[in-house]
């Protein structure tokens, strides 16, 4: 029997989800009228889905814990699955501004996805005062990371052709269940295999004098890596916080040949992640100000995709690592703030410290100590999203915007996409610690114009 089951990536995501933080990250696409058409509706986009999700079977699959918990979890079908359950409608009353749009937003980032069921879910907001329609779609981070959930889209979602293609009818049947005793018996195969794949790797392993050798010299880099990454550097600041029940959500956005125009002018070895995290400091900068905070050791931690660029879309699960960059917040001068950031980036590049970070990240002593508001502050990511214009049913995407829930002691998440030639920004926050969101996303868009006006 083929079982889809969790990687230990995708469970230990699973496991963070608790008390006040939730497990989901969200892509909210704005969509524009249709060209001589209704606007798109609740029981179409529910056809629409549901007629693709032989693209993504996860979509109709929920989660079946291995019992005592021998193995990490499998996805089973879901016989009860329901599309209306996942694409619903969002009463809205009059017409939404974009206050209340992210009042709704924020409203369903701080709700948990329910776990008997499939990890997603796609509500649609319609009536915005200028004519969109809004869609807020969350997936549980163990299904997919920042670039799956991006392939995902692409499978499910939107289409590069700007008109509405024929709905096929559903045809999909659940499959048979696992019994309690099927999982238990698949669990512990599951985990033979793997102890005696360890056992097998460490009889094969060479004892020659030269692989002692590059033994040592792996771990002389493993140290290394440690010390650089985990570093208790990060100072106390407003975002050290516990984490509440509520969210907030800010957003900004820039057209993408700004930003690249900005790294271009500053020479070689400027990357687009690096002006990005230049804007970021900038924006933060203003917003510590206003509060008459401290602006040194803000410290972020920045995700790096390990996937294979031939890897198929719903197969991915989780598959990234990352690694820790100072920002220079107190430095005044913009492009100075950029040569820093680049200056540390490359770094952590040249000494592929994400790799070593991967393969050592699911050590229980590390992935607790690389989670401390000592060693980072929060957390920045930054997926491309899809190079050309796209459309849902027809309804041209106007904006992607990805957001990213926060964690204990980190009461701030910036997401970063790109769509069609433009960056988007994301910001999502506890809402009690972050009061002011909107100032650090008005404080977004000053840095730009200061990284724009140096180019």
């Amino acid at each position: 029997m083929q079982v889809d089951r969790l990687n230990d990536q995708d469970t230990q995501i699973l496991k963070l989800e608790s008390g006040n933080v939730r497990g989901h990250t969200c892509k909210l696409v704005i969509l524009g009228p249709r060209a001589g058409g209704p606007a798109l509706g609740v029981e179409e986009l529910r056809a629409h889905i549901s007629c693709r999700l032989d693209r993504a079977p996860r979509f109709r699959r929920k989660l079946a814990p291995s019992p005592f918990g021998i193995a990490n979890p499998v996805w089973v079908d879901d016989a009860e699955f329901d599309i209306a359950r996942h694409v619903r409608p969002v009463p809205s009353g009059p017409a939404v501004d974009a206050a209340r749009l992210r009042e709704i937003v924020a409203g369903l980032m701080s709700q948990r996805l329910e776990r008997d069921r499939p990890l997603w879910a796609l509500d649609l907001v319609d009536g915005l005062e200028d004519g969109s329609t809004a869609l807020v779609w969350r997936i549980h981070h163990c299904m997919a990371d920042g670039v799956s959930a991006v392939k995902l889209g692409a499978a499910l979602l939107w289409d590069e052709e700007p008109h509405a293609t024929e709905l096929d009818p559903a045809t999909w049947r659940p499959e048979r269940g696992l019994s309690r005793p099927e999982l238990l018996a698949l669990g512990v195969g599951h985990h033979l295999k793997r102890v005696g794949g360890r056992a097998a790797g460490a009889a094969r392993a060479t004892v020659s004098p030269r692989g002692w050798l590059e033994r040592v010299g792996a771990l002389d880099r493993d140290r290394s890596t440690l010390r650089r990454e985990l570093e208790r550097t990060a100072a106390p600041s407003p975002l050290d916080r516990h984490i509440g029940p509520a969210r907030k959500v800010a957003f900004a956005s820039v057209p993408l040949a700004e930003l690249k125009r900005v790294g271009k002018a500053r020479g070689e070895g400027i990357t687009l992640n690096d002006v990005v995290l230049a804007v970021i400091a900038g924006g933060v900068r203003a917003w510590l100000d206003r509060r008459h905070a401290s602006e040194e050791g803000i410290r972020v931690k920045v995700p790096v995709s390990l996937h294979h660029h031939d890897a198929e879309g719903d197969a991915l699960g989780n598959r990234d690592s990352y690694f820790f960059v100072d920002l220079p917040v107190s430095e005044p001068d913009p492009v100075r703030r950029l040569l820093a950031i680049n200056r540390e980036t490359a770094d952590r590049k040249r000494h592929h410290d994400a790799e070593t970070l991967y393969h050592l990240g699911l050590h229980r002593t590390i992935a607790h100590r690389a989670m401390s508001p000592r060693v980072f502050t929060f957390n920045v990511s930054n997926v491309p999203g899809p190079r050309e214009p796209v459309f849902v049913r027809g309804a041209p995407v106007r904006a992607l915007y990805s957001l990213a829930e926060v964690a204990e002691h980190h009461a701030l998440r910036v997401s970063v996409i790109s769509a069609a030639g433009t960056m988007f920004f994301s910001l999502c926050a506890d809402r009690d610690a972050v009061e002011d969101l909107d100032r650090l996303a008005e404080g977004l868009d000053r840095s730009i114009e200061e990284l724009v006006g140096e180019s």
